[in-house]
């Protein structure tokens, strides 16, 4: 068979070898078969067990490669390594706390073999709270289709009017073209203030993205991203603080760089979205105040009102 090109599969994990088994075995199943897939272990106090997890998996499959970091390297280097590492002409991370149907890659890949409309595309997804018993899924691809556009202005405007309970921010985990995914991972970084505690609100690289191309959507669900107790931020008793308004003030910092840096953006163009972040921004702060203050009195309540929210928003 000529002409089927290399997908490559980042995979970078921490301290959780059921979940990386689980998620090479998903993998493994993907009907489409030319893949290679990169496994980075960021230094795990675990790591001897998830070497063998990988390993046997790796006796099974050859498209696996293990990189074991010598030392943490963060979760954002994490991501980076497993990213430099690909060798394919179209690329994708997989948490291994999420799950993907077997048919995901088949099913995205010709939107960007068959045309150059687009530079990733990301399917149709849902979130499982499994925090709930029983689970609450919650399907929020409807939000997707409010994303793209023709122009860079229209699609950046799109994205920063969507607020981030609707889910946007996991166009990155589309399937994007290696080299454009590359680039805009590159891109977050220039005019970054060097700090140790760097997050990944400060690193928008899916923004950057829709400078750069058009996001196609696929309807079908196919991406199940699950929250559990170790999801970050929603531990039951986390607390509001200050520190939640700071990260959100980086994140809009970083949305206004890459507004500034923009070089497909008009100054008129670049002049109304940042217009329009700092009145989102002002929304963002006033909805974590509110959300926070109720956290603080009752985390149980929040939890309920939380749970009742996705199921609105994530209604069908």
């Amino acid at each position: 068979m000529t002409n089927i090109p290399l997908v490559s599969i980042g995979i970078p994990t921490y301290n959780r070898p059921q979940e990386i088994d689980n998620c090479l075995k998903l993998i493994r199943q993907q009907s489409y078969k030319n893949t290679e897939i990169i496994v980075s272990d960021n230094s795990s106090a675990n790591s001897s067990i998830i070497h063998d997890i990988v390993c046997k998996h790796m006796e099974e499959d050859s498209r696996i490669k293990l990189y074991v970091q010598e030392r943490n390297i963060g979760s954002i280097g994490n991501f980076k390594f497993v990213l430099e590492k690909a060798r394919g002409n179209f690329f994708m991370w997989a948490a291994d706390d999420d799950e993907l149907e077997f048919n995901y890659i088949e099913k995205l890949l010709p939107n960007l073999t068959q045309s150059n409309d687009y530079g990733f595309v990301v399917s149709g997804y849902d979130v499982v709270d499994k925090m709930s018993n029983p689970p609450i899924v919650s399907d929020f691809t409807k939000y997707l289709h409010d994303i793209p556009g023709e122009a860079p202005y229209i699609r950046m405007k799109n994205y920063i009017r969507q607020p981030d309970y609707c889910g946007k921010s996991k166009i990155l985990w589309s399937l994007h073209r290696t080299e454009l995914v590359k680039q805009a991972f590159e891109k977050v970084f220039v005019g970054l203030e060097q700090k140790s505690d760097t997050t990944w609100a400060e690193l928008p690289v899916e923004f950057r993205l829709l400078e750069m191309a058009n996001l196609g959507v696929v309807d079908d669900v196919l991406f199940h991203a699950n929250l559990l107790p170790s999801s970050e931020g929603l531990r039951e008793g986390n607390l509001f603080n200050n520190r939640e308004i700071e990260i959100c003030n980086r994140s809009f910092s970083a949305y206004r760089r890459a507004v500034e840096q923009g070089s497909n953006l008009s100054t008129s163009e670049k002049t109304r979205l940042k217009l329009l972040l700092k009145w989102e921004e002002f929304n963002s702060i006033a909805r974590m105040v509110v959300y926070g203050v109720i956290k603080r009195r009752s985390p149980t309540l929040a939890r309920n009102i939380k749970k009742v929210w996705m199921s609105i928003v994530g209604g069908k």
